[in-house]
């Protein structure tokens, strides 16, 4: 049974969907009632279920007008106890304390000064799209603290990262969150690069200039020398 004052909760959902089962599962069994929006055959409820949450898979879950996401954030929302808090405590959870952010957060995480690391790399600028920014992190080319991490892994200002771009490595520090992709002057206002790897990249990048400028002056073919430089810089 629905708690009194509870947040209106909303599922894009599809007939067939085990994530969809598993996330309604898991919200009924907290007591909560789930407006479920099934978008098989209805182009129009997927249009705005892609307008709301940003996202073509379902499931979709809306608590109020925070957007927490799928199957999976719905879990990580309940394993870190915060689920409860969203559902049956509103008021405590708007007295969570601020965090530097910009635009309109999309999901309850944010709201609470927390965002998924694969959607804040393609906020910050560090890959052109989502999908890139999420098999940049399931290859193990992103890292937090030194630890290997999954996409749904939550970040908040003060989280160290390293990301790796071919053979150049930045590590920053999040100062902030943003739901939104932002222009490249508002989304270095996201993060500090620390002065070690700036000082790491730059050099990196003398030297790639450098190899170049030799592999374009220099006759015939290149050498094993050359060929070795020419891997190394492609990251094969």
């Amino acid at each position: 049974m629905a708690q009194p004052n509870s947040p209106k909760i909303q599922m894009y959902s599809s007939s067939f969907c085990p994530y969809c089962m598993m996330a309604g599962r898991l919200l009924s069994n907290k007591g909560a009632t789930v407006e479920v929006l099934e978008v098989d055959g209805d182009a129009k409820l997927r249009a705005e279920m892609q307008a709301r949450s940003g996202r073509t898979s379902v499931p979709q879950i809306f608590i109020g007008e925070a957007h927490i996401g799928g199957c999976d954030d719905l879990h990580a929302l309940d394993r870190a106890g915060d689920l409860d808090l969203l559902l049956f405590g509103a008021a405590r959870w708007q007295r969570q304390p601020p965090v530097a952010s910009m635009g309109q957060p999309k999901s309850a995480h944010e709201s609470a000064g927390w965002q998924r690391i694969d959607n804040w790399l393609w906020a910050a600028r560090f890959f052109k799209t989502r999908s890139a920014a999420t098999q940049a992190v399931t290859g193990g080319k992103v890292d937090v603290a030194g630890e290997r991490v999954k996409p749904a892994r939550q970040i908040r200002p003060g989280t160290v990262l390293r990301i790796r771009r071919g053979v150049i490595e930045y590590e920053v520090v999040i100062q902030g969150l943003c739901a939104q992709r932002r222009p490249a002057s508002e989304a270095t206002l996201l993060y500090q690069e620390t002065a070690q790897s700036i000082a790491t990249r730059n050099e990196e990048t003398e030297r790639q200039r450098q190899a170049e400028h030799r592999r374009q002056t220099r006759l015939g073919r290149p050498d094993k020398h050359a060929r070795r430089e020419i891997v190394r810089l492609k990251g094969h």
